[in-house]
């Protein structure tokens, strides 16, 4: 799944959207416009003739790293992206016989602008563009509305500010029941916060835990984004006592565009908190 898009967190989006085996459950929350664990999988994976993706993610020993993910339909070099003044090639690309797309991903230095941004999002056969919205009334859903231009179609998204996550509550250094993950707050990302659990045997080791558990487990839930989540008991009741497990604290925005062409290319902007911690029941 992994071999395309080489970052965790987008590797951890598509295994749980294509995958029958992962337990997947979302809280209840109290506003209808919080997207579902499906949701943020669903406009991440939704297929487009051409799609760019950028992230950011961090772990507890780095600050953030961005980069940038870019796909097209037939052979041929991957979409650029272009942010106000600033653009982003790709010159290489690799191609997918199966899938009929070529792909291409660049680490760039600093992407913070297009993140706790609106856009307005225009699209040509081999350009993204996106352009800030400078008066922002409100944020926008992953379900918001094209409006029509010469040029095509132009979607308005908003993608969410870079995440910045703490674990607190910790005993010796382990998560437990009432551990809190705290992370700063975006108002007008009306999409939620992701937080997943993932275990892998292979990570694990103590050999008695990968004897208790030798497959693969991933579960997540969705929440409001309120800057605050308590880890429960049944976060943690199905991996085994001092269990390895990475932790993904994530939020995102996403958004499509056509052409006169009548072709969809879509920008989608993922930002997350990586961790590994042990667990004690």
């Amino acid at each position: 799944m992994k071999k395309i898009i080489y970052i965790s967190i987008l590797g951890l989006l598509i295994l749980v959207a294509c995958s029958d085996d992962n337990e997947i459950k979302t809280n209840t929350v109290k506003e209808n416009k919080v997207a579902s664990f499906d949701d943020y999988f669903d406009f991440l994976n939704t297929e487009t003739d051409g799609n760019v993706l950028a992230q950011s993610v961090s772990t507890p020993l780095s600050n953030e790293a961005f980069m940038v993910s870019s796909s097209i339909k037939g052979d041929r070099a991957p979409l650029d992206l272009k942010v106000e003044n600033k653009t982003i090639s790709f010159k290489k690309h690799q191609y997918s016989v199966s899938a009929k797309r070529s792909y291409s991903n660049k680490n760039i230095d600093d992407l913070s602008e297009i993140f706790g941004n609106n856009f307005n999002i225009e699209a040509t056969s081999n350009l993204i563009a996106a352009k800030k919205i400078k008066t922002i009334n409100s944020s926008v859903s992953i379900n918001s509305s094209a409006t029509s231009t010469a040029s095509g179609s132009v979607e308005s998204v908003y993608i969410p500010n870079v995440i910045r996550a703490q674990f607190s509550g910790l005993e010796n250094d382990k998560i437990v029941v009432g551990s809190e993950i705290i992370w700063n707050i975006d108002n007008q990302n009306e999409n939620g916060v992701v937080i997943s659990f993932e275990y892998d045997p292979l990570s694990q080791i103590e050999e008695n835990i990968v004897n208790q558990k030798a497959d693969n487990l991933l579960k997540g839930i969705t929440t409001e984004d309120d800057g605050i989540y308590t880890i429960t008991p049944k976060d943690l009741m199905e991996f085994p006592e001092n269990a390895i497990i990475t932790i993904y604290v994530a939020r995102a925005g996403f958004g499509i565009s056509t052409n006169t062409n009548g072709e969809d290319y879509s920008l989608a902007g993922v930002t997350a908190k990586v961790a590994d911690f042990h667990i004690k029941k």
